[in-house]
């Protein structure tokens, strides 16, 4: 956790968010009092979204599976699915 928390430090922005990526999962494992939590994860996913030009589908999936997985919010699940299966279906 360390190593990559130093990454994201030094450069964000490396691979259009590759780390905001990893750190989607890493936070939604983590408690709040361990410095994650769904909130976190949520931001991650965002800024995720935001460097990588909304053109990746692993950080949409990636909240799927987790955050919204543990909230059982079936709504926004789908939601985060539809370019993933979008792509898949053409």
């Amino acid at each position: 956790g360390r190593v990559m928390l130093r990454a994201l430090a030094l450069d964000d922005r490396l691979d259009e968010g590759a780390l905001h990526e990893f750190f989607i999962l890493f936070d939604s494992a983590r408690g709040v009092d361990q410095g994650g939590g769904p909130k976190k994860a949520t931001e991650h996913y965002k800024r995720a979204l935001e460097l990588g030009k909304n053109k990746k589908l692993s950080p949409h999936v990636s909240l799927a599976e987790t955050v919204m997985v543990d909230a059982q919010n079936k709504k926004e699940f789908k939601r985060l699915l539809a370019p993933a299966l979008a792509v898949a279906l053409s």
